[in-house]
């Protein structure tokens, strides 16, 4: 039977539009969402898996591609916190937009997130029956979640997130603390990172998923297997 995993990734700045396209902000596209406002004849929407293009979806997309497939023992599901949607899967049909939980303060991030039902959506998806979930978010993404020391999560959970981000994290959730010490030694950028790690981490699962352990030793025993193994 396939190892089941739910990769929760973020949106990028960088989409697959053209360069000076005029985007819906977030006002925007809350009403053209709503029906209340026309969608933009010169955009069209693609799958959520296919807008984002910047580097760490990137690496996400080539994780997913190289631990995919009908001999995978891996059964990968995409979903990405979207500070224009809310939740969506990587097969859900958005338009691109100009919007991000950035560059906010704390009561704009909560205002966001839950006029995008952004908190319901996560709760109701870390109650799915999965074997684990990959969580691939920045401080400010995680906190839109609106998790907390409450929240329920019914498989273990890694959060690959800065280290100041330990208030947002669910009581069970492990903790993978990221920074410029991480990034300078996987020789990535910050925003890199956490996908290039999640990539390695699916790779070793899928070579040999009962080897493997849900703690922060296990993971990072994970990573430097598969980089003493392969060329990643």
């Amino acid at each position: 039977m396939a190892m089941k995993i739910q990769i929760i990734t973020s949106c990028t700045a960088k989409k697959a539009v053209g360069k000076n396209t005029k985007l819906p902000d977030f006002d925007e596209l809350q009403l053209i969402r709503s029906g209340e406002a026309a969608s933009p004849l010169h955009l069209r929407p693609l799958p959520a898996a296919e807008m984002y293009t910047g580097r760490q979806h990137l690496f996400v997309k080539r994780a997913l591609a190289a631990a995919s497939g009908d001999d995978s023992s891996l059964e990968l599901s995409l979903y990405i916190v979207s500070a224009g949607y809310g939740l969506v899967s990587g097969s859900d049909l958005i338009l691109p937009y100009e919007s991000t939980f950035s560059n906010k303060n704390k009561t704009e991030i909560k205002n966001m997130s839950t006029r995008l039902n952004l908190p319901r959506k996560m709760s109701e998806l870390l109650q799915k029956q999965t074997n684990l979930n990959l969580f691939l978010l920045g401080s400010k993404y995680l906190q839109a979640c609106q998790l907390s020391s409450q929240t329920e999560v019914s498989a273990p959970s890694f959060f690959l997130t800065a280290a100041s981000a330990s208030a947002h994290i669910p009581g069970g959730g492990i903790h993978i603390p990221l920074g410029r010490k991480e990034a300078a030694r996987y020789k990535k950028t910050l925003i890199a990172l956490k996908g290039y790690l999640a990539g390695i981490y699916l790779h070793g699962l899928q070579r040999d998923p009962s080897n493997h352990e849900f703690t922060v030793a296990g993971f990072f025993k994970t990573i430097q297997r598969e980089l003493a193994l392969t060329d990643l």
